[in-house]
């Protein structure tokens, strides 16, 4: 019994050896890769920026100014600067990257083009309005002016054959009162 007890307990032992060897190789590692991992945190935020360009260009209200900018920022990354350990993984997102921002910068601008041309539709449209409208109302215009000068011209010409009648009445009048008297 004392010999079973002793052969399960050297598990027990091997396991906590193992569990405080592994702890001891983890923090020698991390101490030891400390300095690589701080000089591939400037690396991984360019890689991580790389991979945030299709999401960017992926924005609904993304303008061409702002994909230029992107663009511009894409395309002189130099690829050689990059550890050989990561320089695939750089080239896919470099790629990727500058292929999206391209194929979007495109698209952005035949939409932003479009959007121009029917605005200036619409200001052309507005304009033809804006004329027809003052056509209308100087045509309108005109016509009250017609009309207006066309009464007083039939006023001035009633008035004038009234005053034609009324005269001859006078001269009947006249020589009726002559012929009586």
């Amino acid at each position: 019994r004392d010999y079973l007890r002793e052969i399960k307990a050297q598990p027990k032992i091997v396991e906590k050896n193992a569990r405080e060897s592994k702890q001891r190789f983890d923090s020698l590692k991390a101490e030891i890769l400390k300095p690589l991992e701080e000089a591939q945190a400037g690396q991984d935020k360019d890689l991580a920026a790389l991979n945030e360009v299709p999401t960017i260009c992926g924005q609904p209200d993304i303008t061409s100014e702002r994909l230029n900018e992107v663009i511009e920022w894409v395309e002189p990354f130099d690829i050689n600067e990059v550890w050989p350990e990561l320089k695939r993984k750089f080239k896919v997102a470099h790629e990727n990257a500058l292929t999206t921002a391209r194929v979007t910068l495109e698209r952005v601008e035949e939409a932003e083009a479009k959007e121009a041309e029917l605005q200036e539709l619409r200001r052309k449209q507005e304009e033809a309005e804006r004329i027809e409208r003052e056509r209308k109302i100087r045509e309108e215009a005109e016509r009250k002016a017609r009309e207006e000068a066309e009464a007083k011209a039939q006023k001035e010409r009633e008035d004038v054959e009234r005053r034609a009648v009324e005269a001859k009445q006078r001269e009947e009048a006249a020589k009726q009162a002559e012929a009586k008297a």
